[in-house]
């Protein structure tokens, strides 16, 4: 025989290649369907659903350059103008009993200690401005019997959970 150097793959090698690549396909793709499935249940949840609208509101006033409100009907959200002119209407999926989801929005204002907290006033909707900024405010949404406060933040949009 020939002692020269061998060049390439033995069959076994890439066998056993083939095999481990099969191994992490199926556990890769059994992980997948698991996250998909918690994903999709995830977005028929209220709180993704108004935090997903509060971030449309919050690009679509400083695209416009315009403050817009967010209001809560029995089968969606809606952005509206100041003059009451529909700019973005989104309904709930269907999936999602609207009759058991009930959004309500508060006042907020901050403390002398410059820490925000709720007021007691009941707002008919949520405002941001043309620059993005939303007033201090909070949402409690109701669903499945199950009550939730979130402060509205001002900067970002971005749902804070809070307890009352």
């Amino acid at each position: 025989m020939d002692n020269a150097k061998r060049q390439g793959f033995t069959l076994i090698e890439l066998l056993l290649v083939l095999a481990l690549f099969g191994l992490i396909s199926s556990l890769s793709i059994s992980h997948f369907n698991q996250v998909q499935s918690a994903f999709s249940s995830y977005k028929h949840n209220p709180t993704w659903l108004l935090n997903r609208r509060i971030q449309s509101m919050r690009l679509l006033a400083s695209q416009r350059h315009e403050n817009l409100l967010l209001t809560c009907t029995n089968e969606g959200f809606q952005i509206e103008d100041t003059d009451a002119s529909i700019v973005e209407l989104t309904k709930f999926p269907k999936e999602l009993d609207a009759k058991q989801v009930a959004f309500e929005f508060y006042q907020g204002e901050y403390a002398s200690d410059g820490q925000p907290r709720l007021m007691h006033t009941q707002l008919n909707c949520l405002k941001v401005s043309q620059y993005g900024y939303f007033e201090n405010a909070y949402v409690k949404i109701t669903w499945k019997g199950i009550a939730e406060f979130f402060r509205v933040d001002a900067l970002t949009g971005g749902l804070i959970g809070v307890e009352v």
